[in-house]
């Protein structure tokens, strides 16, 4: 699965389930992919967050 999301590119991947979370953090590890693993919330922050 892990490898479907880099080969499209895919930069941030995000889960509410927290084993699936762990499960996919763990993967990005072991891959060396510079993808990135963040809850919903902290997607949600960066978007509402003021610009500098």
């Amino acid at each position: 699965m892990l490898g479907s999301w880099i080969s499209i590119g895919a930069e941030v991947l995000t889960s509410v389930c927290p084993f699936c979370w762990r499960n996919l953090d763990d993967a990005i590890k072991m891959t060396g992919s510079n993808m990135k693993m963040l809850d919903i919330t902290e997607i949600l922050v960066d978007l509402v967050k003021p610009k500098k």
